[in-house]
């Protein structure tokens, strides 16, 4: 049986979100087409991957100790629970292009491109690429994923045929919950407004937050009965929550952090969903 390994990068940096749940999905479901998924992490933070159990889950360290956690991966690549020494596998699929992992043995390697919005859109970005190495994955692993024919059209324009040829498009899919028409137990653990507009997501830049705000604020005006909750993206900082109470719209904002298993019910209660993201490589929240 083919092993895979798939390293723990993005499952140190991100607590949680679409390339993390990404990740999840595809090691859950390889074994049912013949292959061995290696997960080399030795426990995870990351809320998708903890929900799985498929690995340990390590103790919360509150907000401070992951904030310093996520400044010292972004600028070394550590700390990590890559485990010593490597299992074996045949194939390493990293999960994102930091360089420290570039320096991991691996007989093939392969690598997920999600967008090129950070070229694309610098001025967005203002603390450089969040993508780091990319461009260097890319060219130095023996296959390309590109989630979109979008991505990988980006892909051959900014890197050019020399990364372009080792990239086959495989689309993005979405969880077995997605498709059960009952409604879930789990979400009713969820305290929702009855009648909602629903942002999902990180509430940063391109993602344009605020435009969704905005026009909740023209829409709440003529509806008293109408609330926006916002799901996942980390709490409300202290920026919105200041912008919130000077609109005095405190009692019809509400942010949740649902489970993976949560996620349908919150769509389906929703009176309408809005993502009015400036670019995406796919933009998973719209397939859901």
């Amino acid at each position: 049986m083919l092993r895979v390994g798939f390293d723990d990068q993005i499952f140190v940096a991100q607590p949680r979100g679409g390339i993390s749940k990404y990740f999840v999905e595809l090691v859950s479901r390889l074994p049912a087409h013949g292959i061995e998924p290696v997960i080399l992490s030795t426990g995870t933070r990351n809320r998708h991957l903890a929900e799985s159990g498929l690995v340990p889950v390590l103790p919360d360290r509150g907000t401070i100790a992951e904030k310093v956690t996520w400044v010292s991966w972004r600028a070394l690549g550590l700390p990590t629970t890559t485990p010593r020494p490597l299992p074996p596998f045949e194939v390493l699929h990293h999960t994102f292009t930091h360089p420290r992992y570039l320096r991991m043995p691996a007989p093939a390697r392969v690598v997920t491109v999600f967008d090129m919005t950070p070229e694309l859109m610098p001025e967005y970005f203002p603390l450089g690429n969040p993508h780091f190495a990319k461009r260097r994955y890319c060219l130095e692993a023996d296959a390309v994923i590109s989630i979109s024919h979008n991505t990988a059209d980006d892909v051959e324009r900014l890197y050019g045929a020399a990364a372009a040829k080792r990239s086959v498009v495989i689309p993005f899919g979405v969880g077995e919950q997605f498709f059960a028409d009952a409604q879930s137990e789990a979400a009713h653990s969820l305290p929702l407004p009855a009648h909602y507009v629903l942002f999902v997501g990180v509430r940063r830049g391109y993602k344009r937050f605020d435009n969704a705000y905005e026009a909740f604020l023209s829409l709440a005006a003529d509806d008293p009965s109408l609330a926006l909750v916002v799901a996942g993206g980390g709490p409300l900082s202290a920026e919105e929550v200041q912008m919130i109470e000077r609109d005095g719209v405190s009692d019809r904002v509400q942010h949740v952090s649902p489970r993976d298993d949560q996620m349908p019910e919150l769509y389906r209660r929703a009176a309408v969903f809005v993502f009015p993201s400036i670019y995406e490589g796919f933009g998973l929240p719209t397939l859901e």
